[in-house]
């Protein structure tokens, strides 16, 4: 197996901006950790970020989000491979596993509790995630038990 793709997704431990283009149909895609003439190659600052370098893949995505959970990160990874051109035989995906408690609510690019450390764009998918702790938050948390939250991430570890 060559390794063309490095898709990965995570917590603040592998957040390091989006750093790349997903491959098309009509391009490669991107990695902004490896030198290029059209600009110069950024300094990894993740795990995620270092292994893109050194792998020196032609693309590279980060979807990790500080303050983000397990939900988060099986979502980007899934949809991601879905809309994207990855293939098993030229992408490797790595993640992340961080606390069981971290409650993500999708939401849609114009809700004013939107997320300020979300890396993708509308161009990557048509929601974002709702700030940890913002009001939408806070209105969730309220309504669901502890359990369910921890129960919800164990699912998405297991999907």
């Amino acid at each position: 197996m060559e390794i063309q793709n490095l898709l990965v997704s995570g917590c603040s431990f592998t957040q390091d901006g989006i750093g790349g283009h997903p491959p098309t149909a009509h391009n490669t895609g991107g990695n902004s950790f490896i030198p290029d003439i059209s600009y110069v190659a950024n300094t990894p600052r993740s795990w995620a970020s270092f292994i893109a370098k050194e792998l020196a893949v032609k693309s590279f995505v980060n979807f990790a989000a500080s303050g983000h959970g397990l939900c988060l990160i099986n979502k980007t990874i899934q949809d991601a491979i879905k809309k994207f051109h990855y293939t098993p035989e030229n992408t490797l995906v790595a993640f992340n596993i961080t606390s069981l408690d971290r409650l993500d609510i999708v939401c849609d690019w114009n809700n004013a509790d939107r997320c300020n450390y979300i890396p993708w764009s509308k161009d990557h998918f048509d929601y974002t995630y709702a700030k940890p702790q913002c009001d939408l938050w806070k209105q969730k948390f309220l309504n669901i038990d502890i359990n369910d939250v921890e129960q919800a991430s164990l699912d998405a570890l297991d999907d």
